[in-house]
């Protein structure tokens, strides 16, 4: 008895310095982002990205976040996109502590960093972001390492992960489930769902797709329809002007259930 009353003023007593140690402040109703370890309940303002100033610190914001940075402007400029291409480098970028954390809202000329959102993040340029839960709309590009929900972008959405609706010019997913919608559509990966565009092009696809060109590199399962279908191991019908599959290739209707 004696042993088990000791071990757990231990524990408490380190569960209670390491609760100091962390301490978190809050901040209400407005505070700025650039605040170390805290907490802002109502609405908190930034203009660049933590990591800039060094800080690594998190920074938690209860209903709405504004970022009016110059640095979405130039935005467009950057030359090579920060989504992961495979999954050791997903792994690794998701390994990483966010800086920020924003239930509820944000909005902003560009958001970067290591930031998570659960609920809507709009901005005017583009928006970089860990993880997205909700929707997020955009003039450019939404660049996303993990969504679930609607990614709207003028020029386009690139997530490595991703369940939901995209939509924007072009969509780029390596692994994802759900609904592309533009002129160009892309999965470098898997998916499952529906791609709806001028150019639908898929490493492996299970589901629909409806375009001008649709194109399978691997394999499918589901209904290709377009003027031009192609896919190298179907499990499936296509239906177009001309169809091409591991077994043959004809016009208006073509399909393939086994190698």
């Amino acid at each position: 008895m004696k042993i088990k009353i000791l071990l757990t003023a231990i524990l408490l007593t380190g569960f209670l310095a390491n609760a100091q140690k962390k301490q978190r402040k809050l901040r209400a109703p407005i505070w700025i982002t650039h605040s170390k370890n805290t907490d802002v309940v109502g609405v908190s303002f930034g203009i660049l990205p933590k990591s800039l100033f060094n800080d690594s610190t998190l920074t938690r914001t209860f209903g709405m976040r504004v970022e009016p940075s110059i640095l979405g402007a130039f935005s467009w400029m950057i030359d090579k996109s920060p989504v992961a291409t495979n999954e050791d480098s997903f792994k690794m970028i998701m390994s990483e502590a966010p800086t920020e954390i924003i239930y509820g809202g944000n909005l902003s000329t560009g958001i970067f960093g290591e930031a998570h959102v659960h609920g809507f993040s709009a901005g005017i340029f583009m928006q970089q972001l860990y993880r997205m839960n909700g929707i997020a709309v955009t003039g450019m590009m939404n660049l996303v390492q993990s969504g679930n929900g609607v990614f709207i972008g003028g020029f386009g959405n690139e997530l490595y992960k991703g369940n939901g609706i995209a939509a924007g010019f072009g969509n780029l997913g390596y692994r994802y489930n759900g609904i592309q919608v533009g002129i160009l559509n892309t999965i470098k990966e898997t998916g499952h769902g529906l791609q709806l565009g001028l150019e639908n092009d898929s490493q492996k696809f299970n589901g629909v797709q409806f375009g001008f060109m649709n194109i399978v590199d691997e394999s499918m399962i589901g209904l290709q329809i377009g003027l031009w279908n192609n896919a190298n191991s179907l499990r499936g019908i296509q239906l177009g002007l001309w169809n091409k599959n591991g077994k043959r290739s004809l016009p208006f209707i073509n399909w393939q259930f086994k190698g």
